[in-house]
């Protein structure tokens, strides 16, 4: 897949704590990345700002309307989808419960000292270990 076009979005929302917002994905041969933790994003609809899309990302799999998202950065999947993916970053400070799975397997705020030993795609871990040091 060509990556010049930027087709979709990421979001790292952080917790209080410190956690990241990640969702497991699913076990299907159809997506890329399929059976490991992730941020939440996904693609573009027509007409819909990266800003917008990534808003709307967040709320359809997670339940929360984070409203203080930026821009941070981009990225490419270029061991997977090959996309170039614009990245925002957001804060929820609720409770946890209030979380409603609205796609993957398991949604939960995972602390940086836990990523090494969960299965992250390369190119979201060299992101979060990029984020987690600023």
């Amino acid at each position: 897949m060509n990556s010049t076009a930027t087709r979709g979005v990421l979001a790292i929302i952080r917790n209080s704590a410190g956690a990241v917002l990640m969702h497991l994905r699913d076990r299907r041969d159809d997506i890329c990345w399929p059976n490991r933790w992730s941020v939440l994003g996904g693609g573009v609809e027509p007409g819909e700002t990266f800003l917008d899309a990534a808003v709307r990302e967040v709320r359809e799999e997670s339940g929360l309307q984070v409203t203080d998202m930026v821009e941070i950065c981009e990225v490419v999947d270029v061991q997977g989808s090959g996309q170039r993916l614009r990245v925002f970053a957001g804060s929820y400070h609720g409770d946890p419960s209030k979380l409603v799975l609205g796609e993957g397997q398991r949604l939960e705020f995972i602390l940086p000292h836990v990523w090494p030993h969960i299965d992250i795609p390369p190119f979201v871990r060299a992101l979060l270990e990029r984020v987690a040091a600023v």
